[in-house]
Order: C-alpha cells, then structure tokens, then sequence
C-alpha cells in the first residue's frame, strides 16, 4: 500500500514527505498556516559502482531516512535538523570504518515562483572582482539563491555544490550536490529587504512604469541658464537623433521663480512661479510644444521648502522651526515645511495636481529627498523639532508627505526620488530614484573624478536595482570634457547594468560618434542584479549573462581604472561559465575578433579605458557574435535567431531604426563560407559583417546561407 511508503513529519515551518518509490523529498515552507513556498526534488547517491536507495527508516530512528546499497544493506543515514526557517539534511555515515557513504550526494529540485523571480546570490566571495547582472532567465554558476521580489521572499540553497537554472520565466531547477559525508539544505528568507535596510520595501511598479524611463534634462551642461528656447532648440535636435531610437522624456529644471542663480533654497518652489527671463510662455506652453514634438513633458521640483521671503510671512505657520524660534533651513529651501500640517498637504497636492493635470507634465524629479541632515527636508524627525511640529505625534510623517506626492502626480505619472535613501519612505511611491551625486560641479563641466563617483554610485546601489525601483546613476555626459575612452566608460556604466539614461549635454554641438554612445544606450536593456549585495570599491569586470528564447551569452565588461596600461583577464568561472567549454569573443568598442579562448582570458586595457566583450559558447557551425546597435550586444535589438543544419542558414529578425544602419557580426568556424551576396568577411574570414538599414523603423528577418568546404 502506497502509505508504507510515504514519511510526512513537520519540524517548525517545514512540512517533510518523502517517497521511496520515486526518491522523491517534497519540502513546503508554511507562513502562518499557509503555504508559500513549494520544492518538490529527487534524492540520489552515486558511488563508483552503483547508486544507493533512500528508504524509509526500519528501525525506531525518528524523522531520518536510509541509505541502501542494491543488497538492501545500511549505508548510511540522512537526518533533518530545524533552526527557524533553515533546514538542513545530514549524511552519516553507518561504519566510518567501512566508508560505505563514499560518493556523490544530490537533490535535484524544480519549482516555480512569480515571474519576475530571479536566481542570484547573497553572499561576496573574497577576493570577487566580477558584478553579476542579468537579462530576465539570465543565469550562472555562481549563483545559490532565487529572490522573489512581488513577496521580498529569498530561497538560498546550501551544499558543496550548489547549481541554479532558469529554463524560463518563473521556473527554476537546482542541483544540490556534494562528495561524501556534509551538510545540505535551504533556507527561506521573508522580507528578505524589509528586515535589512528597506523598511518601506514596496517591488516596483511595472504597471505604471513598465519600462526604464530615458530623456534629457539640462542642468549638468546649462545649470540654471537653460531658457525655453534653449530646452526646445535641444529637443528638436533630441526628435531627430535620439527619439526614433527611444527617448522618451524631455525635462525641465530650473524653472522656478528665483531659479536662475544658485543656491536652490533660495529658489521660490511653492508658489508655481516660473522665472519669467527664461520661461515667458509658462510652464504649461513649454510642456505643450515638447509634446508638440513627441516627447512625454518633465519638471523638476523641490516640494520641500522655499527661498521665497514673502511666501514664508504669509503662512509662517506652515515651517519648521529650531526651539529658538529660527526657521528651520535645509538645501530645499530657506523655510522648510512642516510635514504634519493638514493646510501643507492641502497645498503641495494643488500644486504638483496643476503642474500634472492643468499643465500637462507626464515625469516629476522629486528634490530634496537626500538622507543627509544638510540636505534632507526630514529634519521633522529631529526630537528637538519634532516637539515643534504641528502635530508632533503623527506615526510617519514623511512617508505621509511622500505618498502625497504620488496621489497628487497621479498613478499614471512617473516619479524620481532624487537623492532618496533605502531607508526612506519614498520606496513606497517611486518608480526610479536617484542613487548618488552630480555628475558635474556647479558650471564646470564633467571629469574623469565624476565619472568615478557615478560609478561607485552605481555599484553601491545596484543590488537594489529593477527591484525597489530603477537606478538613477545621473545624467549621461559623453561631451569632449572626457576622452573618447573615458565617455565609453561612462556610457557603459550607465547603460550595461540597465540603469535610467537621461542625457545631459547640448546635443547641438554633439559629433556624430558622441551621439552614437547616447543611440547605443537606447531603449534601456531590462537587467537586474544577481548579486545582492553592496560592492563598494570600483570593481575591473561587470558582466552581463543576457538569456533569449534562442540563446544564452554574457556581454562582459573590462574596466581600467587606472592612469596606466592593465592588463584585466579573467578565469570564466569568474563569470559564472564553465571552464572546461570554448568561447569566442569579439571587443566591441574596437571592432576587434579575440579568437577563441577556454578556461581563462586576457586583453590589455588602455588608461581610463573600457573594453566590452561579446562572449558566445562555440557552436560547429555560424553563429550570431556581435551587434553595433546596442551596447547589450542583441539583448535589444534581436527578436530571434535560428540555424537549420539541414540547409546551411542562418536567419534572424532584428530591429532597425529608421535610416540608421546597423551591423551584426557572425562568427564563421574554419570550413564554413557564406555565399550570401553584400556580406562582408573580417579578420582572416572568421567574422562576417552584415549590414541592414531601413527607410522605417521595423523589424526585418534576415537569411544567411552558408556552404561547409573542408574541416580546417
């Protein structure tokens, strides 16, 4: 009978079954009663010469079960341990001395989880140099954990070996394995980020933002000079360069009344007066001519405070103020609000409801959202103020001033928190936040020392990106300030890990092969993290393990931050491949063929330079290898990719922007020819270049027919 064979027992949140028929050990995490979490695996122990049987226990040995060899003679046992919400199955041995338990140990489980669930991992090896990010289904071997962002749950797996893949969206199949005798297992984390640094954890909204918002925004190149004139002159350049490859968004900054100097807190902020220098029409006459041309309007605001002397006297009432009766002054303004006064809520409702609604603007960059005393407007946390307050006992006022922001803007507007921490309430409401400084100081333009902070910005904050919200590094600044390396640094830092592109330089005075680093980053590539946790220092390698419907390969970045020649290599377990396979490599940003390498590989980088690797496991036949269009390499831009052994073709879809060309390289294994007319062969006629172009925007489909001559 079927329940001879069935042990089911329960320790803490964990309800144990296993079937010896099948070997089959089903374990389920329960929350409060409920199930939450499901992982149905298959046990197995291979020795050298035969594989043991795990059955249930025949002696009075509670909750363990038996490992048998084909006799039926005991081998050893595994037991099962509880500590809070980790489990962990132990082998023992029967007889050291025999060493009967000698092989390999494996749990084989598949599940499934929400959709945008990813595999990754929790915890830094020492001495790591690479940031992991991925495609959505993206993979490697490094990873232990999967993150279901929708309930902030992680499932982390431990063993000797542990090994996580996404055969598709949602579906995950991990190995947990081992030699001998140890301890395996898994743990599940609820509120992973909510317990840690994220008390506000909310996953981002993908219904009202469902893709990484991209625009322009003026102050890093015109500070507070930019006029209407200058904002539109930029956005017709912006229509016709950037807006068929994905811009979206043109926004505008230093509007306000007072704003055309700094320093912001003497800027007017509450009263919706725009400095009629620059602004004459109005605000909502500028958000009409930038939609006239296609893009989605934007407005910075700083709903915080104000510099405005007049505004502050006739509502002195609404501010902060220290116990002696000074007005509390921050950066957003030489009166700050009191958050807690029903009449102040009231007022920055109507206002950011008539810059949404009556004038039109689509994306609001929220100031002064900054966790820093000097700069923040929650200084109404402060005890000493807090007293002061209109209603000192309000549980949360700042998240409540925040969500306000949101109701008022609408649900179907986007809002960045500028400057806004983990910590803080703004999680709730946002869709992108800004994660670190200016890429330039006040009228100077960008350098190489900026460039750096963007990055650390960026590998600090990034374990939390496309998860809480979408990762603003700042503005993309490749004006000739920076060598031409140095802006392909910057244009790869912003745009592999998938961040917010808004560009910031005059694009009327842009060359051409500047404004093609700007088209490479258009639209944004869906990444996320997979290691989540803070990278603090300027690490060498970042790679990218890009998964399509049709195919798997990493786009892997090189980074010399130094002020000599490096040479930056890597062992290619380090990207979470396998060493013992053959890759084949191409460099992007120099159009250069590597060659083929395996289990480890080497190229010298400039000073201040990048080097973007396109790295495919090696097929016996053609195959894609590189793209021009994307700095993903094909992450965007290839719909689909199929070879047919029968007939020698290779076919793909790709998209093409209108009247821009673009070149795909494929990689022609020693033997092979293509007898496709308008193709063109590089480097020793192992790389073939193809180029498309189109009178329209639309995706093509594209053959190449190849003939197999001799084996070289």
């Amino acid at each position: 009978m079927l329940y001879a064979f069935l042990l089911s027992f329960v320790l803490g949140p964990w309800n144990i079954t296993f079937n010896e028929q099948t070997s089959d050990l089903a374990l389920t995490f329960t929350e409060d009663g409920t199930p939450s979490v499901q992982l149905d695996g298959t046990l197995a122990f291979q020795r050298e010469t035969d594989a043991l049987q795990f059955v249930l226990p025949r002696d009075n040995g509670p909750r363990r079960l038996m490992a048998v060899d084909s006799k039926g003679e005991i081998c050893g046992y595994m037991t099962f341990q509880q500590d809070g919400s980790r489990l962990e199955f132990c082998l023992h041995t029967w007889n050291p001395v025999l060493a009967k338990l000698t092989g390999e140990f494996s749990w084989t489980t598949t599940f499934k989880a929400e959709p945008r669930a990813f595999a990754c991992r929790v915890q830094p090896t020492p001495g790591d140099r690479v940031i992991s990010m991925a495609t959505p289904g993206g993979d490697s071997l490094r990873n232990n954990a999967v993150f279901l962002p929708e309930t902030d749950t992680l499932i982390e797996f431990f063993g000797e070996n542990v090994r996580v893949e996404t055969p598709e969206a949602g579906s995950f199949q991990v190995r947990v394995s081992g030699q001998n005798r140890g301890t395996f297992g898994v743990r599940v984390v609820k509120n992973y980020f909510k317990n840690r640094e994220m008390p506000y954890y909310a996953p981002l909204n993908r219904t009202r933002c469902p893709r990484v918002p991209t625009g322009w925004m003026a102050w890093n190149i015109y500070f507070d000079q930019a006029t209407a004139a200058d904002n539109l002159k930029e956005a017709r350049v912006g229509k016709q360069f950037l807006q068929p490859f994905g811009l979206e968004f043109w926004s505008i900054e230093s509007w306000q009344g007072n704003s055309d100097v700094l320093p912001v807190a003497h800027f007017h902020n509450l009263d919706l007066s725009c400095n009629e220098k620059q602004f004459p029409q109005g605000m909502k006459a500028v958000a009409d001519e930038i939609r006239a041309l296609g893009f989605r309007p934007g407005m910075w605001v700083v709903p915080f405070g104000t510099g405005d002397d007049e505004f502050y006297a006739a509502h002195k009432n609404w501010f902060m103020h220290e116990p002696d009766g000074r007005p509390v002054r921050t950066w957003s303004g030489k009166y700050t609000l009191d958050p807690t006064h029903p009449e102040v809520l009231a007022h920055v409702r109507k206002m950011l409801e008539t810059c949404s609604r009556a004038w039109g603007y689509e994306f609001f960059k929220i100031d002064g959202m900054s966790a820093s005393w000097p700069y923040t407007a929650q200084q109404s946390s402060r005890p000493e103020i807090k007293k002061g307050l209109f209603d000192p006992n309000a549980p949360d006022p700042n998240w409540t001033f925040v969500h306000n922001f949101r109701e008022a803007i609408g649900d179907d507007r986007i809002f960045l928190a500028c400057g806004a921490a983990l910590t803080a309430p703004g999680l709730t409401d946002c869709d992108a936040t800004r994660i670190g400084g200016d890429i330039v100081s006040p009228n100077k333009p960008v350098d190489w020392e900026h460039v750096k902070h963007q990055t650390r910005a960026t590998l600090a904050r990034y374990y939390s990106h496309n998860i809480v919200a979408y990762n603003d590094p700042d503005t993309l600044m490749v004006n000739e300030a920076l060598s031409p390396e140095e802006a392909r640094i910057t244009t790869t830092v912003v745009s592999l890990p998938g961040q917010v592109m808004f560009s910031g330089d005059k694009l009327s005075e842009l060359p051409p092969e500047r404004m093609a680093l700007i088209q490479k980053t258009l639209p944004v590539a869906d990444v996320h993290p997979m290691d989540l946790y803070v990278r603090g220092e300027l690490l060498p390698i970042w790679n990218l393990a890009v998964h399509k419907p049709f195919g798997r390969w990493n786009v892997t970045a090189l980074f010399n931050w130094s002020d000599e020649n490096e040479e930056i290599g890597f062992d290619f377990s380090e990207l979470g491949l396998p060493n013992d396979r053959n890759f084949v490599i191409y460099e992007v940003w120099t159009n250069s063929f590597q060659g083929t390498a395996r289990g480890h590989f080497a190229m010298e980088v400039p000073p201040h330079a990048v080097r973007l690797l396109a790295i495919h496991p090696t097929a016996d036949h053609p195959q894609f290898l590189a793209s021009d269009r994307h700095v993903a390499q094909g992450a965007v831009e290839l719909e689909s990719l199929n070879w047919d052994g029968g007939k020698n073709r290779l076919s793909f879809r790709v998209n093409l922007i209108e009247n821009h060309p673009t070149t795909l390289r494929f990689h022609v294994p020693a033997g092979w020819t293509c007898t496709s007319p308008g193709t063109i062969q590089e480097s020793n006629d192992r790389v073939l270049a193809v180029t498309l172009k189109s009178e329209k925007t639309e995706t093509v489909e594209h053959v190449l027919e190849f003939q197999k001559t001799f084996k070289d």
